[in-house]
């Protein structure tokens, strides 16, 4: 579609933002790659060439134009992934004898944000620094892929990114509710914790680099976010796997405002680990998920008694397995939300987490050799931006909101730390 020039105003032609705004299908088609090369880097010359004539008009037509055309340099844009050499027209202002900057020209030369965040995305899901030149698209000309610049250029974005992840604050939102686990990294230990909102959105809140999942390492992540803001409103819900380490960094920083909920996907399967025979260990499973389903406190702890009752004649240490920390699986079910979906499902594992751990894993799976403690987090800080992303947020329904009433109320002794320190939780 040729490109109506005749609305233009020559003293002053539209800025970019403009021309995005009055012709979609450029901007569209540039930023989206929904063309191949060769139809792009038409639709950016075009784009060029279009503010040329806003300035001068049309070719050989230039009585009492301020602007002529002055030639041609050469230049290069930013097309897709790569940057192509094109000829970039110039024009004069004849009242100063100066050259008149083209705006288009200047953004598509310095356009390196969709390129950076399809960088990124790449090889996060997994592609190779060296054969991302061939998935690229192909232009002539084209230069700036060689596996040396991806890999600089993806070192300086993530530094950034590590930073912003780092140092993001949460002044703006209240929890109900954070999830922690660790992810063993190339023998290094990455504890991650993922809160929750009162409106059901899910951000990855930071990550901390230990040799162990030991209570020092989830403290000092813990009282990191305070920092940065981090307020939880009334009690807070905290999803483990029942590790000691989690456990005790938590007590240390919440005390008695943290009402933990031990994932019931680990408790099922730590339990069916003492059981030898396929069958009843499948028999065991449903029989646990099936008590998890309940509604009520009443009714789940109740069939969860008659399991482990069962268990006990059969295999002991099953039993022993079920009867440690089974009140902490049923934390959610003292809320009332037990029973609610999605509400339970999104809170009575650390499903959330094991997600995002997977796509850590795989996401860092070609990185061949780990050279330092900075290389591992900035990877890491990359993923969880671009992990963040997919979750799923909690609907904020009325189950949602009962629970956020019953955690804002609920009665338990208050933490003397928090009572008396400024990070105390919101009460209103």
């Amino acid at each position: 579609m040729p490109i109506d020039t005749m609305t233009q105003n020559h003293e002053n032609p539209l800025t970019y933002e403009e021309w995005s705004c009055q012709y979609p299908e450029y901007s569209a088609a540039l930023l989206q790659s929904e063309r191949n090369s060769a139809d792009i880097l038409e639709l950016a010359c075009d784009l060029i060439q279009a503010e040329v004539t806003a300035y001068c008009g049309q070719p050989r037509k230039r009585e009492g134009r301020k602007y002529q055309r002055w030639g041609n340099n050469p230049g290069s844009i930013c097309l897709d992934e790569a940057r192509v050499k094109i000829s970039v027209p110039r024009v004069r202002n004849q009242e100063t004898n100066k050259e008149q900057p083209l705006r288009t020209y200047q953004h598509l030369h310095k356009r390196r944000d969709a390129f950076l965040e399809k960088l990124i995305n790449r090889l996060l899901l997994g592609l190779s620094q060296r054969s991302y030149h061939e998935t690229a698209a192909e232009a002539a000309e084209s230069f700036g892929l060689s596996a040396s610049s991806v890999g600089r250029r993806f070192v300086a974005e993530t530094a950034k990114t590590l930073e912003a992840f780092m140092n993001r604050r949460f002044d703006d939102q209240t929890f109900i509710a954070i999830s922690l686990d660790g992810k063993t990294l190339r023998g290094r230990q990455m504890i991650l914790c993922l809160g929750i909102t009162v409106t059901g959105e899910k951000l990855i809140l930071g990550f901390t680099e230990s040799n162990t999942e030991n209570h020092e390492s989830v403290r000092t992540l813990l009282l990191d976010l305070i920092q940065r803001g981090f307020r939880h409103i009334g009690h807070l819900l905290v999803l483990i796997d029942g590790a000691k380490g989690l456990r005790k960094g938590i007590q240390d920083v919440f005390g008695a405002h943290a009402l933990v909920q031990r994932c019931q996907w680990h408790k099922r399967e730590n339990v069916t680990r003492h059981i030898k025979d396929d069958a009843g260990k499948k028999q065991v499973k449903a029989e646990m998920e099936e008590a998890y389903a309940q509604p009520t406190y009443a009714q789940a702890k109740r069939a969860l008694v008659k399991i482990e009752e069962e268990l006990e004649q059969e295999s002991p240490s099953a039993a022993a397995s079920l009867r440690e920390g089974m009140e902490e699986t049923l934390t959610l079910h003292k809320l009332g939300g037990g029973g609610a979906e999605p509400l339970r499902n999104s809170l009575r594992t650390t499903n959330t987490m094991e997600n995002v751990n997977s796509l850590l894993a795989h996401g860092t799976r070609n990185v061949k050799r780990w050279s330092n403690s900075h290389q591992r987090q900035r990877w890491i800080a990359a993923v969880c931006l671009h992990a963040e992303k997919r979750l799923k947020r909690i609907p904020n329904n009325p189950q949602l909101r009962a629970l956020v009433h019953r955690l804002k109320h609920y009665r338990e002794p208050v933490n003397r730390y928090l009572e008396t320190s400024r990070h105390a939780p919101l009460t209103n």
